[in-house]
């Protein structure tokens, strides 16, 4: 039987207000991969940040190869053999790959004790690149590969750094690593973890059910700070770990399409020959109210930039567009926000929110000018008001309304994100990869509310990486390649095309 690479006993860590980890035991053997799934706010981010040092458990113990191990950091973590990929990607776009390899290490790459030598660097990281299967220019700049490659080069980068250090099998938690790749860079990214199980062990965070059974030798299931199961792919199906991990089964209407309706409003959005040079061209698209557009395509489509240049994010478009028949081209977010088009991004972080503020902050922060103000002071009362009805109104776990952002979990601060769109009372809702980093309870609750903003008339329009959630969420499909529009069409609920045609017409 393999040896144990990392046990954990009776975990536990405790936050103002909330225990994160509540006497978590969990086992990881030499060269396996341990999948770790469990709603947002379950525990598995909290776990890891223990395992890589990044925070310190209340009560509990972690045996690395049978020895203590109490790391004082992730610097401590990783040198003793215990690397992280995260889900925000930790790599530096504007430094050369080897440098990223190799990154606060440098010292071993030193000659004549004062010069860095940057080809043996190179010609390093190159060799560990090939063991590792990866064609991979060490000498180019980071920022020029794709989402999945970078993902490779963190774990490039984990492995190689082990070896450097002379631990033979290093662990590498990957923290969400799909969850920017399409289905094609999925695969990669799982051939290349399947060989490195030769010298590695993983330990694989993804609410993605599917991608977990097809990676993992184990699973455990978390809800609500404890692991409540432990299961095998055999012995498991998507709809068992559903259950699992949200305490019911999983509705067979996942996308909610029996709410489908073939009778809509009048057209509340409709863009003619929108372009940007060298991005996308000559999109014309409408939306009418209670109506859910899906946009799709491969990363680089452009249909992204269509949601952006729509909601002003974007700036120099041509072309014309109406909301609710006053032609308009948006020059920035506050024009298009003044029009009735709101916009939720896909990167909650870096975009959507302000991790440091409360709750009640991050929510109103759309309607401080307009919704909230009062002769020009904030009227508090009116804000407080509001806030706590969308809290209650979208299911935000949150301990109150002035809790810090960033101590919420994923699919929480999704919630906020999309409840500070909701307070300015929008014609028009842009979502760009609305469930991106949420587990399936979340999703389904985020499906729920926006069918309910369908039936209240308002026009949405979902660009999203997801298929299956394009296929099962929209009316209306338009699929986007080399920033065109290649194919549209409708799709009711009963006549929804297949995976595979709306693929043909995404390559």
């Amino acid at each position: 039987m393999a040896e144990i690479h990392l046990t954990a006993r009776g975990l536990t860590k405790d936050y103002p207000g909330v225990r994160a980890l509540d006497d978590v035991s969990i086992d990881i053997y030499e060269n396996e991969v341990v999948g770790l799934i469990g709603e947002n706010g379950a525990g598995k981010s909290t776990f890891l940040n223990v395992a890589s040092g990044i925070t310190k458990a209340t009560h509990g113990e972690m045996l690395l190869r049978g020895q203590p191990f109490q790391p004082i950091g992730y610097h401590s973590s990783m040198l003793q053999g215990v690397d992280r990929v995260f889900q925000e990607q930790a790599l530096v776009p504007n430094l050369r790959v080897y440098e990223n390899m190799f990154l606060s290490h440098e010292k071993h790459f030193k000659k004549w004790g004062v010069l860095l030598d940057q080809r043996k660097m190179a010609d390093s990281a190159r060799k560990e690149l090939s063991l590792l299967g990866l064609d991979i220019d060490p000498t180019s700049l980071t920022e020029n590969f794709n989402t999945a490659t970078r993902q490779l080069i963190e774990i490039a980068r984990a492995c190689t750094m082990s070896a450097w250090l002379g631990i033979d099998r290093p662990l590498i938690l990957l923290d969400e690593p799909t969850a920017s790749l399409p289905a094609a860079d999925v695969d990669i990214l799982f051939d290349v973890v399947r060989r490195l199980k030769q010298r590695a062990s993983f330990v694989f965070v993804s609410h993605r059910l599917p991608e977990v059974l097809a990676l993992s030798d184990r699973i455990y299931v978390m809800k609500d700070g404890r692991v409540v199961a432990e299961t095998t792919p055999g012995a498991a199906s998507e709809g068992t770990l559903h259950a699992l991990m949200v305490g019911r089964e999983r509705v067979a209407d996942y996308y909610r399409e029996s709410r489908q309706t073939c009778s809509f409003g009048d057209e509340v959005l409709r863009v003619e020959g929108l372009s940007i040079s060298g991005v996308f061209s000559d999109v014309s698209l409408s939306v009418r109210s209670g109506e859910i557009v899906g946009i799709g395509g491969v990363l680089g489509s452009g249909k992204t930039e269509v949601g952006r240049a729509i909601a002003g994010v974007l700036s120099g478009a041509t072309g014309e567009m109406t909301v609710c028949g006053d032609m308009h081209v948006s020059r920035s977010v506050a024009d298009a926000m003044e029009r009735g088009v709101a916009y939720m991004p896909p990167e909650r972080h870096t975009e959507g929110v302000m991790l440091g503020e409360p709750v009640d902050w991050n929510m109103s922060l759309a309607c401080l000018a307009k919704g909230f103000g009062r002769n020009g002071w904030l009227d508090v009362g009116h804000e407080r008001k509001q806030v706590e009805e969308y809290i209650h109104l979208l299911g935000v776990k949150t301990p109150s309304r002035r809790t810090q952002l960033l101590s919420l979990s994923g699919g929480n601060q999704q919630k906020v994100v999309l409840a500070k769109w909701l307070l300015t009372d929008p014609k028009v809702l842009i979502l760009d990869n609305p469930t991106h980093g949420i587990d399936a309870g979340a999703k389904e609750e985020i499906y729920e509310l926006l069918r309910n903003l369908a039936d209240q008339g308002v026009a949405i329009l979902v660009i999203t990486d997801d298929l299956a959630e394009l296929i099962g969420l929209s009316d209306r499909i338009l699929v986007m390649r080399d920033g065109t529009i290649t194919w549209q069409g409708d799709t009711p609920c009963g006549a929804k095309p297949s995976e595979k045609n709306v693929i043909a017409n995404m390559v």
